[in-house]
């Protein structure tokens, strides 16, 4: 009989995320991104791959941000309206609450950073997806987000596609 070994708790935390598709990010004590949701990535644009190993600035951009990381100053924070820059120059509303991460000694290792878009005024985490941001979700993941090949299969403009994800916050 084999044994598993228990997942670490970071794995489980991650694995949590995922699956509630909660669009999160951590940092290590630098600030470079060291792990990215795939909610995360359709909230922004970037994909995980790119921002690993980068600074979160450059994933977001921030200009709150830019003043100064309240994560890192202040050990948490609590749903701070934001505008974050996503990786086509548009921005997106959002709620962001983070708090540093410490190890054994209560040195900060990183931080982890959560974000919900903010639609109408309120915040979109639990709010059920209407079916044509799914479509469009869908018809982007065929084209492997090529916007002109999405568009022509969804059959409409690329500029009514982009209106209608940046209306999604897609």
């Amino acid at each position: 009989m084999t044994t598993k070994a228990a997942p670490d708790r970071r794995d489980l935390a991650s694995l949590l995320a995922d699956a509630a598709d909660l669009a999160y990010f951590r940092v290590d004590a630098e600030r470079n991104v060291v792990e990215m949701s795939p909610a995360m990535e359709r909230l922004t644009g970037f994909r995980a791959d790119d921002a690993i190993g980068r600074s979160c600035l450059w994933l977001h951009r921030c200009e709150e941000c830019l003043k100064g990381c309240g994560v890192f100053e202040h050990g948490t924070v609590a749903d701070k309206r934001l505008r974050l820059f996503r990786s086509d120059g548009s921005e997106v509303e959002v709620l962001k609450s983070g708090r540093v991460v410490r190890d054994e000694a209560g040195r900060i290792t990183g931080a982890i950073e959560v974000v919900l878009p903010v639609v109408d005024g309120t915040t979109s985490a639990c709010a059920p997806e209407p079916t044509e941001a799914l479509q469009i979700r869908a018809a982007l993941e065929r084209a492997r987000y090529n916007r002109t090949v999405a568009a022509r299969a969804l059959g409409i403009s690329r500029t009514s596609l982009w209106r209608k994800m940046k209306a999604y916050g897609i």
